[in-house]
Formats: C-alpha cells, structure tokens, sequence
C-alpha cells in the first residue's frame, strides 16, 4: 500500500511512532489449521464465558455472553467484568489463551508486522500482549523490550535520541496493554 509523502518523510526521518493494536496479530496464522492464531475480542471473552462455566459460574458466563450479544458490544466493559469475575483465574485464562509459541504459527503470516518494522521507525508501541512484533523483527535477537516498569530505560532512550539527532541505536517495542489484560507499558526496540 502507498504511504504519502508527507507520512514517509516523516517515518523515515524518526519524527513518527507505528501504533500498532490486535490486526496485526489477527493476521498471524495457526500452521495447522490456518486460521488466525490469536483470539478476537468476541472469541476471547466467548473463551472466558466458557471458562466461567467450567468454574460453576453459570449466572456469571451468562452476564459475559449477554455483554456480547448486543448489536454494538462494550468488549472493554465486557472484558472487566470477565475480570472481576474470574479473579485470579483471569491471567491463567489470558497465559493459556495467548501464549501462543513461534513453533505454531505460519511464518509467512508475519508479513504484516514485517511491514511494521519495514515503515522506518525504530520504536513501536503496542497494546498487544504477545510476541509477535518480537517475532518479526529483523534480528530477533536485536531487540529490546521496555514494560512501563522501566521508566529509566525510557528515559535514557529518549535522551540519547534527542542527543543524537533522533537516530536510534537499536529497534523498540513498547507495550502499552490496557489494565484489564496487563498492567504494564512496553516499547520493542530494534538495536543494530
């Protein structure tokens, strides 16, 4: 797809951060089944209404689905009383849901987050959970996760950017998952 000008001088030349949500790992496939690995908003909190049925919360996963059933869902509303409900059991269900490992997926269904990498920005904020990005990024081994934990680490990226013109050292990825799904800020940032 053609980006404009203006937009490409402004990736190339540092001044402009990808943002990048769920689509990009949406297109990620299963190997096996090739159908999209990672769940959508409805699928996972269908996931997590089922999983309150196998805790014997039949009252509670029926409040989930009803959330669902509706012609314009609130998934983030939906998702915090999913929550709530579930308890501690909530991250279990999100690790089981989402930890997905690279030996499952298709390979050639990174494009997408390839591209990302290929817009010329050395830092990418995400609100995804998973690894995606990490997987896509030319060298793997060449970068650097940030959680919002590392508020020093942010900083002194930002100082060395602005103290070298804004040319980066080294590629990031920084996470930005709302409070329901992780409490944490992460950047991915591609080092050379």
């Amino acid at each position: 797809m053609p980006i404009p000008k203006s937009l490409s001088d402004k990736l190339f030349g540092g001044h402009v951060v990808p943002f990048v949500g769920a689509g990009v790992s949406m297109s990620v496939l299963n190997r096996i089944s090739r159908q999209p690995a990672f769940p959508s908003w409805r699928h996972l909190l269908s996931g997590a209404a089922y999983r309150l049925e196998q805790e014997m919360k039949p009252a509670e996963a029926g409040l989930i689905r009803s959330l669902l059933n509706v012609p314009r869902p609130d998934f983030l509303y939906a998702a915090s009383q999913a929550r709530k409900e579930l308890g501690a059991i909530w991250y279990d269900y999100l690790r089981e849901t989402l930890d997905i490992s690279f030996n499952s997926i298709d390979p050639q269904s990174l494009e997408l987050a390839r591209q990302v990498w290929r817009l010329g920005s050395d830092l990418v904020v995400t609100t995804n959970y998973d690894e995606v990005l990490r997987w896509a990024c030319p060298p793997q081994d060449d970068l650097q996760v940030w959680d919002i934990e590392a508020p020093v680490e942010q900083a002194s990226w930002l100082q060395q950017r602005l103290s070298y013109n804004l040319a980066l050292a080294r590629p990031y990825i920084e996470r930005s998952a709302n409070h329901l799904i992780a409490r944490r800020l992460s950047a991915f940032i591609r080092r050379d």
